[in-house]
C-alpha cells in the first residue's frame, strides 16, 4: 500500500461509490432460451456429438423449470457417459489423454473455473487446431474471463 498508517489508523478513504452493472455468474448461459439449448443438445447428442451435446444439456439445465432441467440433466449424463466410454474403449493413449483434458477443461468451464478452463483449452487448442469442439470452448472461455477481467477493472477503478 502506498499509504502509511497515521496513529495507527489507516487514511481516511475518498473514492465515490460508482454504479456498476451487475453482471451474471455464469455469462455463457445468460438471457438465452433453455429450450433452445436443450433442442441443440439433442441435435449434438444425435449427431454422436457428445462433447457438444454434454455442454448444452448443461446449459439447459440452468433453469428452475422441472420437466425441463430433469430431461437437460438426464441428456447431460447419458452424454457423459458416452464420453467417459470413448475414454475407457480406447486404448490409444494420446487419444485417452485428449478426452480426458477436454471432459476437464468442460467441466472447469461449467463450474465457473474460467481460469482454469481457458488456459486449459487454449493448451488443447495448441495440439488440436483443428478441433471445432476445443475452437468453440477456447473462444467461448476467452470470452468469459475477459468479462470477469473488464468486471474486476471497473471494480478496481
Amino acid at each position: 500500500m502506498s499509504k502509511k498508517r497515521r496513529n495507527g489508523r489507516l487514511p481516511e478513504c475518498s473514492i465515490e461509490p460508482v454504479s456498476v452493472k451487475p453482471v451474471s455468474v455464469n455469462p455463457i448461459s445468460s438471457g438465452e432460451n433453455r429450450i433452445k439449448l436443450y433442442r441443440e443438445a439433442v441435435k449434438y447428442y444425435d449427431r454422436k456429438e457428445w462433447f457438444s451435446s454434454y455442454y448444452y444439456a448443461f446449459l439447459a439445465s440452468q433453469t428452475e423449470e422441472g420437466d425441463l432441467k430433469g430431461k437437460a440433466l438426464r441428456l447431460m449424463a447419458v452424454s457423459e457417459k458416452k464420453l467417459s466410454e470413448l475414454v475407457s474403449a480406447d486404448h490409444d493413449r494420446e487419444k485417452n489423454n485428449y478426452y480426458r483434458k477436454k471432459l476437464k477443461a468442460l467441466n472447469a468451464l461449467k463450474s465457473g473455473n474460467s481460469y482454469y478452463a481457458y488456459y486449459a483449452f487454449k493448451e488443447l487448442h495448441r495440439d488440436y487446431p483443428d478441433d471445432k469442439d476445443i475452437s468453440f470452448y477456447f473462444s467461448e472461455s476467452k470470452t468469459v474471463l475477459r468479462r470477469i477481467i473488464s468486471l474486476l477493472m471497473r471494480l478496481k477503478k
